[in-house]
């Protein structure tokens, strides 16, 4: 990645500091013959193939497997667009302060602040201020592969049983390159102590490592009854299970919590995925009532003002709970790595009896590790409640008139009809202080919901 006029730089492991003579430096483009890209452009040959057969009128079997890659988001490896070019710096004066930091009257000369492309005014900075993409950044590889076997039944109806399976590497994995290393933990001797944090969030982008892994895999198998005399159904259950070092969404990471321990080693943090749901049904199905006109039956105006026109449909889904990490609510790892969290040790059994809302799981059945080690328990160790829902819909069309191409329509939509509540996931965060005669009563505690309780929407619509 380049920018046309070079307004981009940030930290290279390999260049020599002008200033500590050691290790680790700032690059800008076009500087003292500084790359003028932030990685290398890569090409890769991927190949695929796919075949179909079908060796009766109702008998069709398919399968395929395939290389791919995914291109790396502008959250990810954007901060190096720009450094160097504006303004980097912060200051805080606190809840209780009286004098201002900064007046806007001012000059701002005060300001701890730092621009330009000189290396050495970089020095002391960290986490925050100078963004890391590596020149050699690999391409995120991907081999999915398939197969399934479909059967046509009677009714145009359709039932599949399917495999599908993936596999990638090179992904990232958010950490900080700039943690203190595993054999010196507690010593607050960073790889470069020139700096600070070097990692996630940093510069704007999320960065680190580039060696995550994810496995996939799930058996599925569909109904499909294609709409015919009123009536549509589909219906699929799927057992799965994904596993990754990390998952890594960006954006503020929407799709649940990014947790690390070690920041050096990816493998140490393969578990299950946060999107793994071993289990999964879900479902649509229409109904049109048979009835007025265009039916055989009740077809009079009258009865089609009163019977005819009327559609109910209805879809569902129930699937496992989320999986979730325990941490610490202190860090003690002695790695001074930002964004990062202290496992727990398991020390008895994690799961109760009479599992509640209020005890999802046996908050001492862990530990705190012994200071400067991490813990045995490992990233998504646990699985929170799982999720069902059911929505429904009615209608009601009806004909205008005199009007060939007016139609009415009353609606009444309903999301969560049963009011069923399906819960967060619970209080993660062990409490080392707590013991069995004074509880943190908010580890393990489940204090939310995934979905809102029922909700009904009345609409009109007209067509012409």
């Amino acid at each position: 990645m380049s920018e046309v006029k070079n307004h981009m730089g940030g930290f290279d492991p390999t260049l020599t500091n002008p200033v500590t003579n050691t290790p680790g430096s700032i690059w800008f483009a076009g500087v003292n013959g500084g790359r003028t890209q932030s990685f290398q452009t890569k090409t890769k040959v991927m190949p695929r193939l796919g075949i179909a057969w079908s060796p009766t009128n109702n008998w069709v079997v398919r399968g395929g497997v395939g290389q791919y890659a995914s291109l790396w988001s502008m959250d990810t490896v954007g901060g190096p667009l720009g450094f160097g070019t504006g303004i980097t710096g912060t200051a805080n004066a606190g809840t209780s302060a009286t004098t201002p930091v900064v007046q806007l009257s001012g000059s701002g000369a005060g300001l701890p602040t730092t621009s330009g492309t000189n290396a050495a005014s970089y020095n002391g900075l960290g986490n925050g201020f100078i963004p890391y993409t590596p020149y050699n950044l690999p391409i995120m590889n991907g081999w999915q592969w398939t197969a399934s076997v479909q059967r046509r039944l009677p009714a145009n109806m359709v039932v599949e049983a399917q495999y599908v399976g993936s596999h990638w590497d090179n992904l990232h994995f958010e950490t900080d390159i700039n943690a203190v290393p595993l054999n010196a933990l507690g010593s607050n001797v960073r790889p470069y102590p020139q700096y600070s944090s070097i990692g996630i969030g940093s510069g704007g982008a999320r960065t680190g490592l580039y060696t995550g892994k994810a496995n996939y895999e799930a058996a599925e198998v569909l109904l499909k009854k294609p709409f015919g005399h009123g009536f549509y159904a589909d219906f699929a259950y799927t057992w799965s299970r994904l596993k990754d070092d990390m998952d890594t969404s960006g954006w503020g990471n929407q799709f649940g919590p990014v947790y690390y321990q070690n920041p050096y080693t990816p493998s140490a943090n393969y578990a299950l995925s946060n999107f793994d749901r071993p289990n999964a049904v879900k479902g649509e199905i229409v109904y049109s009532i048979p009835l007025g006109q265009g039916h055989q039956y009740l077809n009079s105006a009258l009865a089609n003002a009163v019977v005819g026109g009327w559609q109910a449909s209805t879809s569902f889904i129930a699937e496992s709970g989320v999986p979730f990490t325990l941490v610490m609510q202190n860090n003690n790892s002695g790695t001074d790595a930002n964004g990062q969290s202290w496992y727990p040790d398991l020390v008895g059994n994690p799961h109760v009896s009479n599992q509640s809302i209020n005890q999802w799981f046996n908050q001492f059945a862990y530990a705190a590790p012994a200071a400067n080690t991490f813990g045995n328990n490992p990233r998504n160790s646990l699985r929170g409640p799982r999720l069902t829902d059911v929505d429904f819909s009615l209608s009601k069309t009806w004909g205008m008139p005199g009007w060939e191409q007016g139609k009415l329509q009353l609606r009444m939509d309903a999301t969560n009809i049963l009011n069923h509540a399906s819960f967060q996931n619970p209080g993660n965060a062990i409490n080392p202080t707590a013991t069995p005669a004074s509880p943190d009563k908010s580890v393990g505690a489940i204090t939310g919901t995934t979905i809102t309780g029922r909700v009904l929407q009345l609409s009109a619509r007209f067509s012409f």
